[in-house]
């Protein structure tokens, strides 16, 4: 007899430990990787306190980083498959403290893009969904903001 394997739900907007387990630290090497070599100043964590994922320095200012796997195949804007970028709304609690980079990456190609807390909290790019997926189910904020307000890199 065949076993099925059992995939567990989770309420939409709640935390995932395998989603953080698989990409997290993927996300945060390649991003810090990324600012270092754009001279960028690191503050180690001790440990992992799940709050904003870098604190970066350069030219006297302070950097506060979300960085995230994005399942969306793209390298640029134009390879990007849709006019708007999707940022979960639960990050939001991070702009509290000021302005914070939102990175989203993209493992197959290589690349990445961000955008900026100021830009993607507007009222006029949230959206509430009804979210029913394999892994996620039940109603979650989004916003989706306009492609050409985010900036695309590779790494």
């Amino acid at each position: 007899m065949a076993r099925r394997l059992e995939i567990m739900r989770t309420k939409a907007g709640k935390f995932r430990q395998d989603d953080y387990d698989q990409n997290d630290n993927f996300a945060i090497n390649k991003i810090q990787k990324y600012l270092l070599k754009n001279n960028f100043i690191i503050e180690e964590k001790d440990q992992e306190d799940f709050d904003i994922d870098i604190i970066a320095h350069k030219d006297g200012l302070k950097y506060r980083i979300e960085a995230e796997v994005k399942n969306t195949f793209f390298t640029d804007s134009d390879s990007y498959p849709f006019n708007t970028v999707s940022f979960l709304g639960r990050k939001k609690k991070y702009s509290n403290e000021g302005l914070f980079y939102y990175f989203l990456l993209c493992k197959k190609n290589n690349s990445f893009l961000y955008c900026t807390s100021d830009i993607i909290y507007q009222e006029k790019y949230k959206e509430i969904k009804e979210v029913n997926t394999v892994h996620r189910f039940g109603t979650d904020i989004f916003y989706r903001v306009p492609k050409e307000l985010c900036n695309f890199r590779t790494f």
